[in-house]
């Protein structure tokens, strides 16, 4: 295994962190695309979804519960982001600073995992997005997690 961000946390990881249960670290994700963004990653080191016991499974299922209502609460996530920025990652500064005008309560979700490469995996450690959405974030929101390949995301044939 290669040196991994979330099996080694560096400073920046270390000050996304919110909260840990039996088999997750949640954190804020330090290079936010929206206000909230979080990532729940296993403590064992697993690249793919089906490694996770069911026992894992279980407890994701309520991690992903409790991202939700952390985001939902918002005064929690303000105050990590400032722990993140006293870490002084440049471009996490630069995301976090855009992120933080537009705190306000959530209209949705978007709950994804890549696997792979060509999934767009940067990171060999699993880990979930749970990637608060708020109205009018893009033009077009609908076919959500479908627009990672934007030609196909319209599947009603109502945007052409």
């Amino acid at each position: 295994m290669s040196e991994c961000v979330f099996c080694d946390p560096n400073e920046v990881t270390e000050s996304a962190k919110l909260r840990e249960s039996k088999y997750f670290k949640l954190i804020l994700d330090p290079f936010p695309v929206n206000f909230g963004h979080l990532l729940i990653i296993p403590d064992r080191h697993v690249q793919k979804v089906d490694e996770l016991c069911n026992d894992e499974m279980q407890n994701l299922r309520e991690m992903i519960k409790d991202a939700k209502a952390t985001v939902e609460k918002h005064e929690e996530v303000r105050q990590q982001y400032s722990s993140i920025l006293k870490a002084g990652n440049r471009k996490s500064e630069d995301m976090i600073k855009g992120v933080i005008e537009e705190e306000k309560a959530p209209d949705g979700f978007n709950i994804g995992i890549n696997e792979g490469e060509e999934a767009g995996q940067t990171i060999e450690h699993l880990h979930t997005h749970v990637i608060p959405r708020y109205e009018g974030d893009v033009e077009c929101p609908e076919g959500g997690i479908r627009n990672v390949i934007p030609e196909k995301a319209d599947y009603t044939g109502e945007g052409e």
